[in-house]
């Protein structure tokens, strides 16, 4: 296959873990090696839900939790100096919940330095090891970035396509294909998806509730007008305009899929677009 990178983007709710799974099952059945990576994976170039640690840092958390340790380091590879761990990964006791938080201090989105947070992903996009597989990657280019580059530093669409394309040029060489899923009717989509996360335990809050404390406590949420739910929805249709945007602006194969048909028929426009690519 021509590409060697499947990229799946969209909003919440717009089907980007369904349809990453569907290709995968698709090359799988056509004897095309792939490997797919979700979100909070221990990932060749995401680092969603990934502490960074330094190694004195790491042997100490390494001892403090010593009864997983091997699980630990499974879910961990060592970059330069520091340890990547997918640490959500990692099944612990009710009894040591403390464990995720002392992870958690370490994520690269904790930090308010943008260069800091662009060079760590820069890093490794430019490390991306080159192999005869397919790489599909799910809602590691436009989600995650792009909710920086507006909550926490208020970039203007310019300057974040800029930001989009500089990444994506570290990947040229892997013919990069981009699928974006793009709902209809983004109330409805984020709608539906806020039921379908609602919680089971009165204890932890519904999907949609953590969304908009995240944005009405992010640095420009609240200047921008994200608040409440109906700040929800105005965030999710800003990001849609910019990310339609960032793709226009790119040099490298990207669609945009309308969400309005059902999932078959997505799936074989995917399909073909990917046929056509190889011709």
């Amino acid at each position: 296959m021509n590409h060697k990178v499947i990229i799946i983007e969209g909003i919440p709710g717009s089907g980007k873990t369904t349809f990453s799974n569907l290709i995968y099952n698709h090359l799988k059945e056509n004897n095309i090696k792939a490997n797919l990576y979700n979100e909070g994976d221990l990932h060749p170039i995401d680092l969603a839900w990934c502490s960074i640690i330094n190694e004195k840092d790491f042997e100490y958390l390494l001892n403090k939790y010593d009864k997983y340790s091997q699980d630990i380091k499974k879910h961990t590879r060592k970059l330069d100096n520091e340890y990547i761990t997918a640490y959500t990964k990692v099944r612990v006791d009710d009894s040591d919940i403390q464990f995720y938080k002392d992870y958690e201090k370490y994520e690269i989105y904790r930090t308010n330095n943008l260069d800091t947070f662009k060079n760590a992903h820069l890093k490794l996009w430019k490390r991306l090891e080159k192999s005869d597989d397919v790489y599909i990657f799910e809602c590691i280019y436009l989600q995650n970035h792009i909710n920086e580059l507006i909550l926490k530093h208020n970039l203007s669409t310019n300057d974040i396509i800029k930001y989009m394309n500089e990444l994506i040029d570290t990947i040229k060489d892997f013919n990069p294909i981009v699928f974006y899923l793009k709902p209809k009717d983004i109330n409805h989509t984020i709608k539906n998806v806020a039921d379908l996360r609602r919680s089971d335990n009165p204890l932890y809050k519904d999907w949609i509730d953590l969304v908009i404390e995240y944005f009405e406590n992010t640095k420009y949420g609240k200047e921008l007008g994200y608040i409440g739910y109906e700040g929800a929805l105005k965030y999710f249709k800003d990001r849609v305009r910019i990310e339609e945007k960032v793709l226009e602006s790119l040099s490298v194969s990207n669609y945009i899929l309308d969400m309005d048909h059902n999932y078959d028929e997505v799936l074989e426009e995917i399909i073909k677009l990917l046929e056509k690519d190889e011709q």
